[in-house]
């Protein structure tokens, strides 16, 4: 399950590079506006985690 959730944010952290943020920026991003949500626990032992970044944090 840690796993799965640091995969899920270093995603989320490589998205925002990928927007123009430095990795300096996303990981403060990620560190106060990124919700992780697990999303298969079931079928062990691939367990999924997802990261959401609400977007109107940049408006």
């Amino acid at each position: 399950l840690t796993l799965a959730a640091r995969h899920a944010l270093i995603n989320m952290i490589q998205l925002l590079q990928e927007r123009g943020y430095s990795g300096v920026q996303a990981y403060v991003i990620c560190s106060v506006a990124v919700d992780l949500k697990v999303s298969n626990i079931v079928d062990l032992p691939n367990v999924t985690v997802s990261a959401f970044l609400p977007e109107d944090i940049f408006v």
